[in-house]
C-alpha cells in the first residue's frame, strides 16, 4: 500500500480488477471501458501491457468483490483486491479440511499442508492472481455436496446413497459462481455433472439415463451463470 498501485501485484488479478470494480460501482460497463487511464497503464514492461483495452475475466470476480471494496474503503480508506483472495483462501482451507472424515485427523492435516503450504497457491495469493477466487467456489461446491450426503440419515459411507436436494442445489449454484468467475472452471463442468448424480450411476450406461436428473439438480449452476453473464453478453 505504501508503494505505487502497480508494485508487487499481478496486473489483471489485482490492478485491473480494482479499476473494474470502480467502473462497476460508478455504473459503467467494465467490458466497454478501456484501462489506459488506470494504474494498469504503468504496470510492468511496455511490451507486456496487453490488457489495456479489455477486461479478460468474467463478471462474478468484480461483482463479488465490490462489497468488500466498499467495506474496506469505509474502514481503512483504501482497498487491495488481495483482501478478497485472502478471505477466499482461508475459508477454502477450512472447507477443504471438512471434506475429510473427522476421525482421520492426519488426512485432514495432510490435505491442509498440500493446499496451504503449496508454493504455487502461495504465490497466487502474494501477487494476487485470481485462481484462488475460482478455487474457493469449487471447494464450496464440493463441501455442499458432501453435506447433502451427511444430512441423510444412515449415510455413513462413500457408497451411493440418497441425496438431500437442498445442499445439492446450493452446490450447483456455487459451481455456477465458479464458472461465472473464470473459464478455467468450465473444464470441471462434465465431472461436476457426474458428481451430482453419482448415487444413480452404476456403470457408464447409466449416464445418458441420468441426464434429466443432472438438469434437475444442476439448474442453479446454469441459472446463476446466465444471470451474471447474459446481461454483459447482450
Amino acid at each position: 500500500h505504501e508503494n505505487l498501485p502497480q508494485s508487487y501485484s499481478h496486473d489483471g488479478g489485482v490492478i485491473q480488477t480494482e479499476a473494474t470494480i470502480d467502473y462497476f460501482l460508478s455504473g459503467k460497463n467494465p467490458y466497454v471501458e478501456d484501462y489506459r487511464n488506470t494504474p494498469m497503464a504503468e504496470w510492468g514492461l511496455e511490451e507486456f501491457r496487453t490488457a489495456l483495452d479489455h477486461y479478460p475475466y468474467l463478471p462474478w470476480t468484480f461483482v463479488a468483490s465490490a462489497p468488500v471494496k466498499l467495506l474496506s474503503d469505509a474502514l481503512l480508506g483504501w482497498y487491495d483486491q488481495r483482501f478478497v483472495y485472502l478471505i477466499a483462501f482461508v475459508l477454502g482451507l477450512i472447507l477443504a479440511t471438512r471434506l475429510v472424515a473427522r476421525e482421520r485427523t492426519r488426512w485432514r492435516l495432510g490435505l491442509l499442508m498440500l493446499l496451504g503450504l503449496n508454493p504455487i497457491m502461495g504465490l497466487d495469493l502474494i501477487f494476487g492472481q485470481n485462481d484462488l477466487f475460482v478455487w474457493f467456489w469449487i471447494v464450496l461446491a464440493f463441501w455442499l455436496l458432501a453435506r447433502s450426503r451427511s444430512s441423510v440419515p444412515g449415510a455413513q459411507s462413500p457408497h451411493p446413497t440418497p441425496n438431500s436436494p437442498f445442499p445439492i442445489l446450493l452446490a450447483s449454484a456455487a459451481f455456477g459462481l465458479a464458472c461465472a468467475s473464470k473459464p478455467t472452471a468450465w473444464f470441471l463442468a462434465p465431472f461436476f455433472a457426474l458428481l451430482l448424480v453419482r448415487d444413480q450411476l452404476g456403470s457408464w450406461r447409466d449416464i445418458v439415463r441420468s441426464i434429466p436428473l443432472m438438469l434437475k439438480r444442476g439448474w442453479p449452476a446454469l441459472a446463476v451463470f446466465a444471470v451474471l453473464i447474459v446481461p454483459y453478453l447482450v
